[in-house]
């Protein structure tokens, strides 16, 4: 499985080339020529925040968990498993074995608590992903970019999007472990097999977590109303502020179609979304009557931005395992 994740790479160098191919390389590096100094800086900061938020999200988890440790020391676990997952094949995932690794070897977390945690944040995110992509296409289908005024029609869409994680979480909160039952009724013939057994293992310990966790409902739901807020609102910000600073005008809903856009590209298995990025912002501001150096001007800030944390997560990594301690050292459980 492993060697077959390679195989995504093969599509890259002809999605690269086919968004490349008509591409006016003087004009677009005379819009990326706008950003001045000041605005770099600014938009470093913005995205520091960002960052800062989604690992405070991980904090909050695991304080709720009865492991509380460092917002700067999570930091650096948290970016070292982005550069893994940004930079290996895969929808944005991959990352969370050296995530939990360093928070294990060097935060003094258990394995279990690392686990569920980790598994907690990543079911905050993905049902804010996919709740975001819903509300999105609730307000970006009136524009008409399909091509029918019956824009209603397609509100099953986003509403199946909004659905499917609300119900699992649902779930979750009526003390239900609906990813466990449902592998549990599987063929026997699966049962048998060692790799079955240790997912089956995996996925009860961390849903019998995850129950544990969300029957202080008020406070989980207060969690995930506040992160799903702060998140996208800081995205939101940081689109529309570059943007700006690139010299494009878009309303709210265009900007929403194109954040749309690139989330859906990073939730394809290529790794850092490479070649479905470029191709899905050209559509994408094709339909908003864009050149495709405009889009182009936008992708190549995101790839650069992107770069630097994704090095920032690497430098982490090295210092952070440079600093591990012994396999066999005490981890202390709540």
């Amino acid at each position: 499985m492993h060697r077959l994740r390679h195989l995504l790479w093969l599509p890259v160098p002809f999605l690269l080339y086919w968004a490349l191919k008509d591409l006016q390389f003087r004009e677009l590096f005379a819009n990326l020529r706008r950003l001045a100094p000041f605005q770099i800086a600014v938009l470093l900061a913005v995205n520091i925040i960002f960052v800062m938020i989604i690992t405070l999200r991980w904090a909050v988890i695991l304080h709720g968990l009865g492991a509380p440790l460092s917002l700067f020391r999570l930091l650096g676990y948290r970016l070292a498993g982005y550069a893994v997952s940004y930079l290996t094949p895969g929808p944005q995932f991959g990352g969370e074995p050296l995530q939990l690794y360093l928070a294990k070897h060097n935060g003094k977390l258990s394995y279990d608590l690392g686990s569920a945690s980790i598994l907690l944040d990543k079911s905050f995110e993905l049902l804010g992903n996919f709740t975001f992509l819903g509300i999105a296409s609730l307000v970006i289908l009136p524009l008409g970019i399909l091509g029918s005024g019956d824009w209603y029609a397609a509100i099953p869409v986003p509403s199946l999007l909004i659905a499917l994680p609300a119900s699992y979480l649902a779930a979750i909160f009526s003390g239900l472990r609906p990813l466990s039952r449902i592998l549990a009724r599987l063929p026997t013939v699966l049962h048998g097999r060692p790799g079955f057994q240790k997912t089956l293992a995996l996925i009860g310990s961390s849903e019998t977590r995850m129950v544990a966790y969300c029957r202080r409902r008020g406070r989980t739901l207060l969690q995930i109303l506040l992160f799903f807020l702060l998140v996208w609102i800081a995205s939101l910000f940081e689109m529309r502020l570059v943007l700006h600073y690139l010299g494009i005008s878009l309303s709210l809903r265009q900007a929403l179609l194109v954040l749309a856009g690139i989330k859906v590209a990073f939730l394809l298995p290529f790794p850092g979304a490479l070649g479905a990025l470029e191709l899905t912002c050209l559509g994408v501001f094709e339909l908003l009557g864009y050149d495709p150096e405009t889009a182009m001007s936008l992708v190549l800030y995101m790839r650069v931005r992107d770069l630097v944390f994704a090095a920032g997560g690497l430098a982490a990594a090295a210092g952070a395992w440079r600093r591990r301690k012994p396999i066999n050292s005490q981890s202390p459980r709540p």
